[in-house]
């Protein structure tokens, strides 16, 4: 007889945790400064190691906070931040002269197939697409000074 799959949720998964839910929402804050104006995510080989050096937190309390208040895990959280920068560049057209691949490669990914799947994955279309598309088909395709 098969085992009935175990299905464990965010709650459950952390109950033994020594964070509470007021650290969770200052490391929550914390995080998402420190994304926005130190921009690590641009780093291809961030690691959760490396972001938990960075603001002196440890990777565990970083990997909780991330999946509880996110509902994420940190690759996806990293590539969210990647793809909404990707956004914006190929929305401007300061950088209409920038290759699919040099957009990939300054925004944190390693290779043009990747960007592509990922990108596609959170917006519906491929980057070229996105480039594509009038000004004012997707909201945030706008032209920044």
């Amino acid at each position: 007889m098969p085992m009935e799959p175990i299905n464990i949720t965010r709650e459950s998964k952390y109950k033994t945790s020594s964070l509470d839910s007021k650290r969770i929402l200052e490391i929550k804050n914390l995080l998402v400064k420190y994304m926005e104006e130190e921009k690590p995510y641009l780093k291809s080989e961030l690691k959760i190691s490396d972001l938990a050096e960075q603001v002196d937190i440890p990777a565990h309390h970083i990997s909780q906070t991330i999946n509880q208040e996110f509902g994420s895990n940190f690759f996806e959280f990293i590539n969210e931040y990647r793809i909404d920068s990707a956004k914006r560049m190929l929305a401007n057209e300061k950088f209409d002269y920038f290759k699919i691949l040099a957009v990939a490669i300054e925004n944190g990914f390693n290779n043009k197939a990747s960007f592509n799947r990922v990108f596609k994955k959170y917006t519906g279309v491929t980057p070229s697409e996105y480039r594509k598309q009038p000004d004012d088909v997707f909201e945030t395709k706008k032209s920044f000074a």
